[in-house]
């Protein structure tokens, strides 16, 4: 069975959690305390049944290898921020700590951008 078939998505799991408490907690204004009594195990019981399925989704999810989602975006280098922030926006604070590795300095991570071979 897929992962889709058996939980659905995060976002749908969630929001079926959040409708499942809200229809709950409306019996939580009631007169009878025995209705109130149910409400409040019902709540418990909601929450940690989903938490037990999206737990188990998120292990499913790292046994095959870890989320599929897009790619992170690039990094850019702190000490190019630090100063972005001081010299456009005025701001004091003070300079990143230097990397360990000097050639780090000014490298995007991310994609490696084209280089003229030619250039020395």
């Amino acid at each position: 069975m897929r992962k889709r078939e058996k939980y659905g998505t995060r976002k749908s799991l969630v929001r079926r959690l959040w409708a499942a408490i809200r229809k709950t907690s409306k019996l939580l204004d009631s007169d009878d305390p025995q209705t109130v009594l149910k409400a409040t195990h019902a709540l418990a019981t909601i929450a940690a049944a989903y938490r037990a399925a999206y737990a188990e989704m998120e292990a499913e999810e790292t046994a095959k290898g870890g989320p599929r989602g897009k790619p992170l975006p690039p990094q850019i280098d702190p000490y190019l921020l630090w100063l972005i922030k001081r010299d456009v926006y005025g701001l004091d604070e003070p300079p990143p700590p230097p990397p360990e590795d000097p050639r780090e300095y000014g490298r995007v991570r991310g994609p490696v951008p084209y280089t003229n071979p030619r250039t020395p």
